[in-house]
């Protein structure tokens, strides 16, 4: 699925902007979101996984520039999805914990 934007976050002050960007690379929240992406967690929410999943996070940088993303707006993919001419192929699964539905039927629009 996608979301236009950021909404109010780019609105924040820049110090609360840079405190929620540690809360989404905590291992709690990231923990959370480790046990959400799986049907079978007990096979594929692992340790190692959650390692992968926040990689990204632990990158030289990344706390600046999404802290510099947030507070510009984001982006406004919902413009671009309209645009894409290639034959493409929508993977949605029955136990999604994270997507609805209505977002795997939203791209067929």
């Amino acid at each position: 699925g996608f979301v236009d934007g950021v909404g109010p976050m780019s609105k924040l002050p820049k110090f609360l902007a840079q405190a929620g960007v540690q809360v989404l690379k905590s291992t709690p929240l990231r923990s959370s979101a480790n046990q959400m992406s799986y049907y079978d967690t007990s096979s594929y929410a692992t340790d190692d996984a959650l390692k992968i999943g926040r990689l990204h996070c632990l990158r030289e940088g990344w706390d600046e520039a999404l802290v510099s993303f947030m507070l510009d707006g984001g982006f406004y993919p919902s413009k671009k999805v309209e645009k894409i001419e290639a034959p493409s192929l929508i993977l949605w699964g029955r136990q999604d914990n994270i997507l609805e539905i209505e977002f795997a039927t939203k791209f067929l629009e």
